[in-house]
């Protein structure tokens, strides 16, 4: 089930750690109708999977912390968290800097199941891009006229005329990328990368 070009980086680690059923798992997650998962959410579910079979590779069977919530610690904003979930993987044999450079992104998730598995989520799953920035345009719009009555209606403000200009950017955490409304019907951020 390979698609044109170089394998993506999932497809790798699935056969080089033997994950045999997870793309086939990943793939009904994703495209069921009731209770689809998330790219993120699936891409925390492969990681930790990932995890846990790195761990049968180096032999251990003394972690007594779940792999997901292993998974968890590792990824950790707290930094004493992640350290100390580090240093119990090493203690069991694992190699912490290999295995974090196999975790994957939800963007690689989605390359995977489009480009490898022909994978598509289901098509009646909410709102298109144009009718959520219709949305958002008639909430902004609402929200300059509020603030202009308001704003007007002020007898201590100091601004004789007082014009409110509002201004709506999404941003990706991930990679910085910044996208105007007008921008989100053919815009990607940068993360949308295959080597991802």
């Amino acid at each position: 089930m390979s698609g044109p070009g170089r394998r993506s980086k999932v497809a790798t680690a699935i056969e080089t750690h033997d994950l045999d059923g997870i793309g086939a798992e990943l793939e009904s997650r994703w495209s069921r109708e009731q209770d689809r998962w998330s790219l993120r959410r699936l891409a925390d579910y492969f990681n930790a999977e990932l995890l846990e079979q790195m761990l049968r590779e180096a032999g251990s069977t003394t972690v007594e912390i779940d792999p997901p919530d292993l998974y968890d610690r590792v990824q950790s904003d707290d930094r004493t968290t992640r350290t100390e979930a580090e240093r119990l993987l090493e203690r069991a044999g694992v190699d912490v800097d290999a295995l974090r450079s196999e975790f994957v992104s939800y963007q690689a998730i989605r390359t995977y199941l489009r480009s490898h598995r022909d994978a598509e989520p289901p098509t009646d799953d909410g709102p298109t891009v144009d009718e959520a920035v219709g949305t958002i345009r008639r909430l902004d719009g609402r929200l300059t006229s509020v603030a202009r009555d308001r704003l007007s209606n002020l007898d201590d403000l100091a601004i004789a005329t007082p014009r409110v200009l509002t201004s709506i950017r999404v941003y990706c955490d991930d990679c910085g990328a910044r996208l105007d409304l007008d921008d989100l019907d053919d815009g990607a951020c940068n993360c949308f990368d295959d080597s991802n």
